[in-house]
């Protein structure tokens, strides 16, 4: 019964929370909303994007370790094969004008044109993608990384117009931030020793750097209705 499940839910949520500890960020999936608590007080709330149906964000514990500034995107074969190469079959251009550069397995940079690139979306793509850092990269100006099996991370977005949607299960697993800006700011004002650098560097839009927190962040990726 519902209400059998509610109380069950809730016992759950309570047990939960009673071990989590004074600073950790806490993602919850069905809410689409994340909170960053400092000290015992939430620090930071925002709406958040979540994997749709098919492709769910996990439920899972880790901790974030870094913060990338600006960061490229190596493209999971997935994504290559149910987002990006129906675009190519349209616009034999699409992964030039996105800033995407293309690789051998063997590591080696390959250049076609835009109809052998179109062609080649239509048979097994033999290549692997990396988007590179810049206003068109899918994961925006900052990526939080934490060590998982199933390849997600926090990310920012291009197309923030999303988070207007009541329903936001509409990414590919990793999760998206409205308020990523003022994340971003937190994390480097507590958790990064180079400070310096950080102010020199967060305004660039193509050079991509990684920042090792002095403390690791907990997350928890949790699923509360």
């Amino acid at each position: 019964r519902r209400s059998e499940r509610l109380s069950q839910n809730m016992a759950k949520k309570n047990d939960f929370m009673a071990n989590i500890g004074s600073r950790y960020l806490l993602i919850n999936i069905p809410a689409y909303e994340l909170l960053l608590s400092d000290n015992g007080k939430i620090a930071l709330r925002s709406r958040v994007i979540v994997g749709k149906p098919k492709k769910p964000t996990p439920i899972l514990t880790s901790e974030i370790k870094s913060m990338v500034l600006n960061p490229s995107w190596r493209v999971p074969r997935s994504i290559i094969e149910d987002d990006l190469l129906p675009k190519v079959k349209l616009n034999g251009d699409f992964f030039n004008q996105r800033n995407f550069r293309v690789f051998d397995y063997q590591n080696q940079k390959v250049e076609k044109t835009p109809e052998e690139w179109q062609q080649l979306a239509y048979g097994q793509f033999p290549y692997r993608l990396q988007q590179m850092p810049g206003t068109n990269n899918a994961l925006g100006r900052y990526k939080f990384y934490f060590p998982n099996d199933f390849s997600v991370y926090l990310h920012d977005t291009t197309n923030p117009n999303l988070f207007n949607h009541a329903k936001r299960a509409l990414s590919s697993g990793c999760i998206r931030i409205e308020k990523v800006d003022e994340l971003a700011r937190w994390v480097a004002n507590s958790l990064v020793d180079d400070k310096q650098l950080w102010s020199r560097l967060k305004y660039t839009r193509d050079t991509t750097k990684w920042f090792p927190l002095n403390d690791a962040l907990p997350v928890h990726l949790v699923y509360w209705t």
